[in-house]
């Protein structure tokens, strides 16, 4: 997981990430996702899904993992299925506090 942001909230938001991956593991979701936040994200996929990009950076995981490249046409039938064991299974299985490794890039200072 990667995120842009002010340098000034960089504790603050890895407080948020830490807290919803907690929330993930304990209910099976980070919160409530509403129709119209769910369809803003699958939007963006379709727009992507026109750059040859896309295509490449998807069927190399997919293929690098051992997943199968159709759930990449797939995704919003998928995402639609997912209950929250689902999420819960993956959140305990994926985000281990233990295992985590945290990188911050902060701009040059100038100089």
């Amino acid at each position: 997981m990667s995120f842009g942001c002010d340098p000034e909230r960089v504790s603050e938001l890895l407080d948020a990430v830490r807290a919803s991956s907690r929330r993930c593991a304990a209910t099976g979701r980070a919160r409530r996702t509403s129709p119209r936040s769910a369809n803003s994200i699958f939007a963006t996929t379709r727009r992507s899904s026109k750059r040859n990009e896309f295509w490449l950076t998807n069927l190399e995981f997919a293929l690098s993992n051992g997943l199968d490249p159709r759930d990449i046409a797939r995704y919003p039938d998928l995402v639609r299925g997912l209950e929250a064991d689902d999420v819960r299974e993956a959140a305990l299985r994926y985000l281990d506090p233990a295992r985590r490794v945290q990188g911050v890039l902060y701009p040059d200072s100038g100089g």
